[in-house]
């Protein structure tokens, strides 16, 4: 996993380059590459994880004219590999495949590749940058006196560029057809067919797609370790991990001191499943000190998100002195219907209403919860990776009927995930009800409250319309004004996604979760 910076149209940008690969140096510890070809430049941080010794980026084609920089995962690159015998390749990395899959000519070849990813391909003149149809990684586009820059974090951008954008997930950008889609998420799981197999079937179809999906993401030539929460979702993948791992799986858990029912529960499972278990613990105060550097790398102020993101950002700490990358649950409540939100809608409004909001939740995870995955995990240069976001298993997921999805007789929720792997956890943790990641954590109302005591009732009242919508809360105040010491751009507040701000999704205001 890495990160990248691209200037097209100014001969004289080597200083910018370097100055933004400088800014991204924490995506890609391992080693830093940059491409000079006429008025464009490539530059690329590596966290070498696939073909340690020649996978060094930007990779260039066998004629030397097209030049790649990806910070990505492709975990069918072999099979691909296999389709493009009339290419040379030149390195075993998985990214090159992108490379000469570009060679066919269609600019909707991304919709093959099986992974997580964004990259950018450049030719002379001719630029094309894509993300993966999930938005696991990010990508940004922006624009000044005519020269643009592409950059894995708007952080990357120098000062003067003060118009960016996010590229959504799933599209792709050329300078001939500005922003477009390859493959639009949304319309295909909403025009999705039912499934009308009995359960037993249905599970058998969720245990093979989860289990291969696990297996494609312990690919790599260094360690693979798994965050275990001590929730139903992080604990199947660890579970299923552990069963095909080479060697003895490391998992990892963090808590808040004195807090953090989780912690329990990540330990039942490690007994379980016979992994090498790390478990650790840190404090309020240590919460609040690290807010600030929290904050510079997530790049919002969303305070769903922040308050998740500080246990995240300490607990990545620790793991990245162990291993490179790890396995993460994030993405199975928006596909099975984790939340208790999804019941009060299934009361109030009917199934019907449940399928669209599952369907919002998923689309929307590329601003929401997986900023704070990517985001969190890079600023020490570690990769995790969600295999409940497999494109397959995400689309089989919106097939399966809300009935089995979200509740069955007995009120459980997820009830089929659960049913799927029966056997595969302690009967305590398959069945344990849901606990949101930063209150399972314990950093939910400690923070809340600290910051309460931060910010007076009369400063509240004096700043919260310096954004619009107004700031909700005397907390999403405190981290919006470390926010904009951090991005002082308005492009920057712009790329932000606030919870139940946004009319085009019926998202709930409710915790960030790591089950």
């Amino acid at each position: 996993m890495c990160g990248f910076a691209v200037v097209i149209g100014n001969q004289e940008s080597d200083t910018d380059l370097r100055d933004m690969l400088k800014s991204l140096r924490h995506r890609g510890p391992d080693g830093e590459g940059v491409i000079h070809e006429g008025e464009s430049w490539l530059g690329h941080r590596r966290l070498a994880i696939v073909d340690l010794a020649g996978g060094k980026q930007p990779i260039t084609n066998e004629s030397g004219e097209l030049h790649l920089v990806c910070n990505g995962e492709i975990y069918n690159h072999r099979s691909l590999r296999r389709k493009l015998r009339d290419h040379r390749f030149a390195t075993e990395s998985d990214n090159e495949v992108i490379l000469h899959l570009a060679e066919e000519g269609d600019l909707d070849f991304p919709k093959v590749l099986n992974g997580m990813y964004a990259f950018v391909l450049v030719k002379g003149d001719w630029v094309y940058a894509a993300r993966d149809p999930l938005g696991i990684k990010p990508l940004y586009i922006g624009e000044h006196k005519g020269v643009l820059y592409i950059a894995s974090e708007i952080k990357a951008f120098p000062d003067r560029v003060t118009e960016f954008q996010e590229v959504p997930a799933g599209h792709y950008f050329t300078g001939e057809t500005g922003i477009q889609p390859f493959l639009s998420l949304r319309p295909r799981l909403e025009r999705a067919e039912p499934l009308n197999d009995d359960p037993e079937t249905i599970a058998s179809g969720v245990r093979e797609l989860l289990t291969q999906a696990v297996r494609d993401r312990l690919m790599a030539d260094v360690p693979v370790g798994c965050m275990l929460s001590g929730g139903v979702d992080s604990s199947l993948v660890a579970a299923i991990a552990a069963r095909h791992y080479p060697g003895r799986l490391q998992t990892f858990c963090a808590s808040f001191e004195g807090k953090g029912e989780d912690r329990v529960a990540a330990r039942q499972v490690a007994d379980f499943i016979g992994s090498e278990h790390h478990d650790f613990q840190f404090s309020k105060d240590e919460a609040l000190k690290i807010l600030p550097k929290v904050i510079y790398h997530l790049e919002t102020f969303e305070p769903t998100l922040v308050k998740s993101s500080t246990a995240q950002f300490l607990v990545s700490q620790v793991v990245a002195d162990h291993v490179k990358t790890a396995l993460v649950g994030e993405g199975a409540d928006e596909l099975f219907g984790g939340y208790d939100y999804f019941k009060g809608i299934a009361r109030a409004q009917g199934l019907g209403a449940v399928r669209k909001a599952l369907v919002d939740e998923t689309c929307v995870l590329q601003r929401a919860i997986l900023r704070r995955v990517d985001r969190m995990s890079m600023a020490h240069g570690l990769e995790l990776r969600p295999p409940f976001l497999d494109l397959r298993l995400v689309e089989y997921a919106h097939r399966i009927p809300i009935k089995y999805r979200l509740t069955a007789a007995d009120g459980w929720e997820k009830w089929i995930l659960r049913k799927a792997f029966d056997g595969y956890l302690p009967e305590q943790v398959l069945w344990r009800r849901k606990s949101e990641f930063a209150k399972g954590a314990g950093a939910h109302h400690p923070l809340q409250e600290a910051i309460a005591e931060l910010v007076t009732d009369r400063d509240f009242e004096r700043a919260r319309r310096e954004v619009h919508p107004p700031i909700r809360s005397k907390e999403e105040l405190y981290y919006y004004r470390i926010f904009r010491e951090h991005f002082g751009a308005d492009a920057a507040v712009e790329t932000v996604f606030r919870y139940g701000l946004d009319d085009s999704h019926h998202i709930h205001n409710t915790q960030v979760v790591s089950a």
